[in-house]
């Protein structure tokens, strides 16, 4: 079977011409290119009947190439440098504190797990060696999370409650877990949002002993936590936690859990939260940015000039089928943040859209690439150019400012703000009329209108 290069560099699939998937089609073997000690190395990842993906060939490519990289030194003798280290066991790193001290004096090391959750892939902080953390900790909580994912209707179960007692949040959330994060959308978020932030203080809280002081400590530590890049986590994330950690007390009211609880406990939120990324593209910056991308990956090239030209979110482009394209009538069929939804595309795109169409993976996918994967190679390009260099985080250029200019471009058009929220598939008027400052001149023709009135009614 001959091996045909994917869009990734040293990944081939073969085609095989006896196995075939459950829908018909052509089982595919993924295998991956790659050098060592001057040696080129060929190495088979596995069928995609058996749950191999493109995306885990090149993640072992990447590990291949990383391990020969790595330096053989003892774990003391790493510099400080914030970035993930991988241990000797599975799925178990650490990074070493630039400024964070031990009692000892030695620098202190934050521990993380990788692993599998929901058929992603998830970062989870452990914790610090200082809070009382060590390498075999990490260990066992990733084995918790694993067979939680793996068995949930064994690590799911609520525990029955004593009558006698008051339920903790953790309590409260195995029932959540069970009876509401199943109808929801994006699981990733609240799961994340709990197994970082709020389990770690409150998982064998009493929910009925929740109060103001204590609400306003947690509140105080989360704004002071950063993330593995040295920033803190914003503000309107904090307000998330916060949602969320009502929510359960809410829940836990609702399915008599608890027998009373003050909800404006958690009703004073942080103020000026808001969070929303305000920057758009110039056309300078448009072109500097795609010529980038274009000699880097063309298929982020494309990915990039769909949300651009239509307004579509990172994960709907990640997700676009070739079944879902109409090229006559350019329109596009997504399924998205908001739900299902009707996008459109212009002229310039037909020719763009055509070629991902006729050129689908074997799955129907118009990109092998996900979300994730478009918006680090977005970010590399950016960074590459240094036109984020120096800005704060909500004015620096990520893979969703395409779809901020898309709209932001609209407006300034003279487009109108309900004919904007269409097009972008937004959920709430709110969200559209941020745009209505860039389009004052639509305003002014307007008021045009009322003109002269007192001599019409003469």
């Amino acid at each position: 079977m001959p091996r045909t290069r994917t869009s990734h560099t040293g990944v081939y699939y073969r085609e095989s011409t006896k196995r075939r998937l459950p829908d018909g089609t052509s089982d595919i073997c993924y295998d991956i290119h790659y050098k060592r000690d001057g040696k080129d190395i060929w190495q088979t990842v596995g069928w995609k009947s058996a749950g191999v993906t493109l995306q885990d060939a090149v993640r072992l490519r990447q590990q291949r190439i990383e391990e020969k990289k790595r330096p053989a030194t003892p774990e003391k003798d790493y510099v400080p440098s914030g970035k993930r280290i991988k241990t000797r066991y599975v799925g178990v790193y650490f990074r070493v504190a630039k400024l964070r001290l031990t009692a000892d004096g030695k620098a202190d090391r934050c521990f993380d797990i990788h692993y599998k959750r929901d058929g992603k892939y998830v970062w989870e902080k452990v914790g610090w060696r200082s809070e009382g953390y060590t390498v075999q900790d990490a260990i066992a909580i990733r084995g918790r999370r694993i067979k939680s994912d793996r068995h949930p209707e064994e690590q799911d179960q609520p525990r029955q409650q004593d009558p006698g007692k008051s339920a903790t949040i953790g309590d409260i959330w195995r029932h959540y877990v069970k009876n509401c994060l199943p109808h929801l959308k994006n699981t990733r978020v609240p799961r994340g949002a709990y197994n970082v932030h709020i389990r770690p203080r409150f998982e064998h809280f009493p929910a009925e002993k929740l109060d103001p002081l204590e609400v306003e400590r947690f509140k105080l530590a989360l704004l002071s936590t950063r993330k593995v890049s040295g920033e803190h986590i914003s503000k309107g994330y904090v307000n998330a936690i916060l949602g969320l950690l009502g929510q359960l007390l809410k829940k836990g009211l609702e399915w008599g859990l608890i027998k009373s609880f003050d909800l404006h406990v958690l009703k004073d939120r942080i103020r000026n939260a808001e969070n929303r990324r305000e920057k758009y593209l110039s056309p300078k910056e448009i072109s500097i940015i795609f010529d980038g991308l274009r000699m880097t990956s063309l298929e982020v090239f494309h990915a990039a000039r769909v949300s651009l030209y239509s307004g579509l979110r990172v994960s709907e482009v990640a997700a676009l089928k070739a079944a879902n394209v109409d090229i006559a009538a350019r329109l596009l069929y997504t399924d998205g943040k908001t739900g299902k939804r009707v996008a459109y595309f212009p002229t310039c795109l037909e020719e763009t859209m055509r070629c991902l169409k006729e050129n689908a993976l074997p799955d129907g996918r118009c990109f092998s690439m996900t979300d994730k994967s478009l918006s680090k190679a977005f970010a590399r390009v950016v960074d590459a150019t240094g036109l984020n260099e120096g800005k704060e985080s909500s004015q620096k250029i990520v893979f969703h400012t395409l779809r901020h200019t898309f709209c932001s471009i609209l407006a300034m058009r003279g487009v109108s703000l309900y004919t904007i929220g269409e097009l972008a598939g937004h959920r709430q008027p709110s969200t559209t009329r941020r745009y209505a400052k860039l389009s004052p001149d639509t305003k002014r023709a307007a008021l045009k209108k009322l003109d002269n009135l007192d001599c019409s009614l003469v």
